[in-house]
């Protein structure tokens, strides 16, 4: 596990494609939309993908607090999030525009 500032330290000197951050609820939500803010402040064109595994029925609250901290993506599963992982890689390997965002 690495502390939150040498994640974003290392995001920001080798800059990638995108970040993925994985919370499993209830522990992680708030440091996990704490590190999206950060890292949105730090970073702003960076691409996030939160890969939020918690319960449905907080989805809509947990999609505008990761949204509001500047998620560009929120997923509910690990196949959502390979999918939407490859689907940035793909359209940057290509050359297309960003997918709009879910």
């Amino acid at each position: 596990r690495m502390l939150r500032s040498k994640a974003l330290s290392r995001i920001e000197k080798e800059k990638p494609l995108l970040t993925f951050v994985a919370v499993s609820p209830p522990d992680g939500t708030t440091q996990a939309i704490s590190f999206c803010e950060r890292l949105r402040e730090r970073i702003p064109d960076a691409v996030i993908v939160v890969g939020w595994f918690g319960q449905s029925r907080k989805y809509e609250e947990m999609l505008e607090a990761f949204r509001a901290a500047g998620a560009s993506y929120v997923t509910t599963s690990a196949l959502q999030s390979q999918n939407q992982i490859l689907s940035l890689v793909h359209t940057e390997n290509s050359g297309q525009e960003s997918p709009s965002q879910e």
